[in-house]
């Protein structure tokens, strides 16, 4: 699944708006696209909290699939694997 930006946009509208119209006015526009956009950002950095940290390292199904040493917490093997010759970590894994 990719990024969900019609989801997130729309609910940082929404809740913008929520967040806007209780202040007494009925549409106060620079607090509506200063609630959007700080929402929109909010929402946008847990999304890659969870896609990028959460998800593969808590709650993924596979995260207790054995794996060789020497993997880094970011980027597991690429540097070995960019190293090395096509194959090579791999049939020495």
């Amino acid at each position: 699944m990719g990024f969900p930006y019609r989801l997130i946009t729309a609910s940082s509208a929404a809740i913008g708006y929520l967040l806007s119209s209780q202040g007494g006015f009925i549409w106060p526009i620079k607090g509506f696209v200063a609630n959007v956009i700080t929402l929109w950002a909010i929402q946008f950095t847990g999304w890659v909290v969870w896609t990028v940290f959460l998800y593969p390292k808590v709650f993924s199904p596979l995260r207790h699939v054995p794996e060789p040493d020497g993997a880094s917490w970011l980027n597991g093997h690429f540097w070995v694997c960019q190293a090395a010759h096509t194959g090579v970590p791999m049939m020495e894994w």
